[in-house]
């Protein structure tokens, strides 16, 4: 610790300036370091939300250019692909739903295994260990 009162151990101004240079730029290292983080923090929400608003309106876009494609045909050629006017848009958005031909079609059932084919659980059985005959044995067996 310095003695301020003495002032052969007092230090000296150019050593108080010089510590105070040294933690400032520390200071500021730190915090420009915590700054850089939190806007590449920030421009990385930013970019991702740019990035989904780019997605939906493009799918809104085609969409909207499907639409107009089924809405250009003819009342002949709609019947013949089952789509009624008035449903365009709303099948255009949700899609056909599914019948159960078509169900099976995409999803088929798997067939059972037959009841010889499943796989048999092995259970680890315990055989007695043999008795071995040692010569101490031998000599009562006489």
């Amino acid at each position: 610790m310095h003695n301020l009162y003495n002032p052969k151990l007092r230090p000296l101004s150019h050593e108080f300036a010089r510590k105070a240079s040294i933690q400032r730029s520390v200071l500021t290292q730190v915090y420009l370091w915590k700054v850089a983080r939190s806007i590449s923090a920030w421009a990385h929400v930013f970019a991702r939300a740019c990035a989904g608003l780019v997605e939906r309106l493009a799918g809104w876009q085609r969409l909207q250019r499907d639409i107009r494609a089924l809405q250009q045909f003819d009342d002949r050629m709609l019947a013949d692909i089952a789509v009624p006017r008035h449903d365009i848009e709303r099948l255009v958005r949700n899609g056909r739903p599914a019948t159960k031909s078509q169900i099976a079609v995409t999803y088929p059932r798997r067939q059972a295994r037959p009841i010889g084919a499943m796989r048999k659980v092995r259970t680890k059985t315990h055989r007695p260990k043999a008795q071995t005959v040692g010569p101490a044995d031998t000599a009562s067996i006489t």
